[in-house]
């Protein structure tokens, strides 16, 4: 990889850091940093979940691509071994 290309890259990481730092509501700011991973990894759907101690579930906060049916059930409980 070039340096050009080394240096524009990472000035993109930098500036989405602050645009994420920027922001106070969670959401907002996972759907940065999702949109910026998007992009790096060139892929058309991806999400981010958080977990919930108090409910042993994930959530999704952040999401992309991905169609009204995968997103109907946005929380799900965690079970052993995946």
């Amino acid at each position: 990889m070039g340096i050009l290309k080394m240096n524009t890259r990472l000035s993109d990481i930098l500036g989405t850091a602050r645009n994420v730092v920027s922001q106070l509501d969670l959401d907002k700011a996972l759907a940065l940093v999702l949109k910026k991973s998007m992009e790096v990894t060139r892929t058309s759907a991806g999400s981010i979940a958080l977990y919930n101690p108090d409910t042993n579930t994930l959530r999704i906060h952040a999401h992309r691509g991905f169609s009204k049916y995968f997103l109907a059930n946005r929380e799900w409980p965690l079970r052993r071994g995946g």
